[in-house]
């Protein structure tokens, strides 16, 4: 069965993949935005050389003829430049907002970065107090098994019972002595 302490570390660790795997969505997002800035800067790159192509190729026909009419020319070249504008307008757009998303992206990592470290610090806390509480438990073992050999020496009187009963009726009898001496010389002072 597991403690409350276990619960606790495996749901955090839950709440951990959690915000990884938003990281990891917007990482995905912030790439796509990436690619699509760059998909529209290729789009601008063929834009411009889309513009550069017509005005040579106005340029070559007023060199080669210079009393034609070109205004179809002139026209598809001013195409091509409203054209560039409106991409230059979106590979903007794109690049702002793939900046936008960047800055965003930095901050969650950030954000996420600084969570897991306090998650580890407080790990780390844990584990020492682990520690500390495993090496008290330890040294309280220790000096319970030195103890333990005083607790356990058997007892000197009890170790030495026929002597014991012997020296009392020993000392019991001398005493006896010296009081019926004691006696009988009282008895013959008062008698």
């Amino acid at each position: 069965m597991e403690s409350a302490t276990e619960t606790d570390i495996l749901q955090s660790q839950i709440a951990q993949l959690q915000k990884s795997v938003d990281l990891l969505t917007h990482k995905e997002t912030v790439l796509t935005s990436h690619k699509a800035n760059l998909a529209q800067k290729q789009t601008l790159l063929n834009a411009q050389r889309e513009v550069i192509l017509k005005e040579e190729e106005l340029l070559a026909a007023y060199l080669a003829n210079p009393d034609r009419d070109y205004s179809y020319l002139e026209a598809q070249l001013e195409a091509a430049r409203a054209l560039l504008v409106e991409v230059e307008a979106l590979a903007q757009q794109a690049e702002a907002s793939s900046a936008a998303l960047s800055a965003s992206f930095r901050n969650l990592e950030t954000s996420l970065t600084l969570q897991n470290d306090q998650f580890l610090a407080t790990i780390n806390e844990k584990q020492v107090a682990l520690q500390n509480l495993l090496s008290a438990t330890e040294k309280q073992v220790n000096y319970n098994l030195e103890k333990e050999p005083t607790f356990h020496e058997p007892n000197t009187l009890e170790a030495q019972p026929p002597q014991r009963p012997e020296e009392a009726t020993a000392a019991g009898s001398q005493e006896a002595e010296l009081l019926l001496a004691a006696a009988a010389a009282n008895n013959f002072a008062t008698a």
